[in-house]
């Protein structure tokens, strides 16, 4: 569906811009009417063009398809860097020429979601990311230097629409594929997720090259 949406919706309000852009030239000298339409018309289509990649994105990101996870994951950490200015520095070391589909999309969720609590709430600088196979296993560590907290004291109760489900969806994606995910932070201190992940048999799933030699 997300490459669906990507190859052929996108294209088709593509080329419908491109059309409204033309009529928008003729138009422009003699119809002021028409003309302002017309940009409206592309402002909209602008509109759902940008809704489509993102929700394309959210159902796959297209970079893990298309590349594999190390890829996607250098996409996603530089994009994060450009878009909040934080320093990341990004370690993938002896990854699996081959990983499988479901452990490539939970770990770039489990690690875009981690990003994402880092931008609203950490307050950091600085920002580093490393995974690595460690035997029969991949293993990641997301961790800033901002302001950190207690992992342990009340805060108040949030919905996931409001923000407070991230770690809770981070866990539920890691045990779904037989691994964990663990936060460490302090007042002060900055925070760090670690997540593992168990490889599969390589005979019995799908998998697709990411690019890292072991």
């Amino acid at each position: 569906m997300a490459r669906e949406l990507h190859d052929s919706v996108i294209q088709i309000l593509s080329s419908v811009k491109f059309r409204l852009q033309a009529i928008e030239e003729k138009v422009a000298a003699s119809d002021e009417g028409t003309w302002r339409d017309t940009l409206k018309a592309k402002a909209a289509l602008e509109k759902a063009i940008g809704e489509v990649r993102r929700i394309s994105r959210n159902l796959r990101p297209s970079e893990l398809d298309d590349l594999g996870l190390a890829p996607a994951l250098r996409s996603l950490c530089a994009e994060f860097g450009e878009r909040t200015g934080m320093a990341v520095n990004l370690s993938l070391n002896r990854l699996p020429k081959a990983i499988p589909d479901d452990i490539e999309l939970n770990l770039y969720r489990i690690i875009q979601e981690a990003l994402g609590n880092i931008e609203k709430h950490s307050r950091a600088t600085k920002v580093s990311l490393r995974l690595a196979r460690q035997a029969s296993k991949l293993c990641a560590a997301i961790a800033d230097n901002g302001c950190g907290f207690d992992p342990i004291a009340p805060r108040p109760r949030r919905t996931a629409k409001g923000g407070g489900m991230g770690l809770v969806d981070m866990r539920e994606r890691a045990a779904l594929l037989g691994g964990h995910c663990q936060l460490r932070s302090m007042p002060g201190s900055g925070t760090e997720i670690v997540v593992e992940m168990p490889l599969r048999n390589n005979e019995t799933s799908k998998h697709k090259t990411t690019g890292e030699k072991g």
